[in-house]
């Protein structure tokens, strides 16, 4: 399995396992499994998330003031918390303050993205699909000794797949 200092020299795409299940792989163009992402039970909006060294769950949590929990799978430690900003985005912060802003970067909601606070994007997510949804990912050069980076990879996708169910909720309702 590869480490996450050689993700720049790789062409990154997130997969949907299957069309009937919320689980997801983060793969390189030689079809290697670097990250795993799966729902743990269909009633909760919780996942596991697998990556190379690392072990979280994310689940989303609150009615008005909705925010994602992160905890780490070993310690229960939450090394980060992410709040949302209505459904144009939100904002992950660190324990140690560094916060990274998530927003969506086209009128069509198929790009996503990761930047700084100064609005500088770092970590894209460009979406397709039809009853399976996958992504590609762009890095900035400059993150990859990031040491957030796992968890940036990870977070952004859980996200855009709760972007996706909640967009589809609206259009059932409607």
């Amino acid at each position: 399995m590869k480490v996450f200092d050689e993700l720049l020299e790789q062409n990154l795409r997130w997969v949907q396992t299957s069309a009937l299940k919320q689980d997801y792989e983060l793969r390189t163009d030689d079809d290697e499994v670097l990250a795993t992402i799966h729902q743990a039970s269909m009633w909760r909006s919780m996942v596991e998330v697998e990556a190379v060294g690392n072990r979280w769950t994310f689940e989303r949590k609150g009615f008005w003031g909705q925010h994602i929990e992160i905890k780490s799978v070993g310690t229960q430690a939450q090394p980060a918390v992410f709040t949302y900003n209505g459904m144009s985005g939100g904002k992950l912060t660190f324990i140690d303050g560094r916060t990274f802003k998530w927003k969506q970067s086209n009128f069509w909601g198929s790009k996503w993205g990761w930047a700084t606070p100064d609005d500088e994007p770092i970590v894209g997510f460009k979406t397709d699909g039809l009853f399976k949804i996958n992504s590609e990912i762009s890095l900035d050069p400059g993150v990859v000794d990031m040491p957030s980076l796992p968890l940036l990879l990870m977070l952004g996708w859980y996200l855009y797949t709760l972007y996706v169910q909640d967009s589809s909720a609206v259009i059932v309702a409607t």
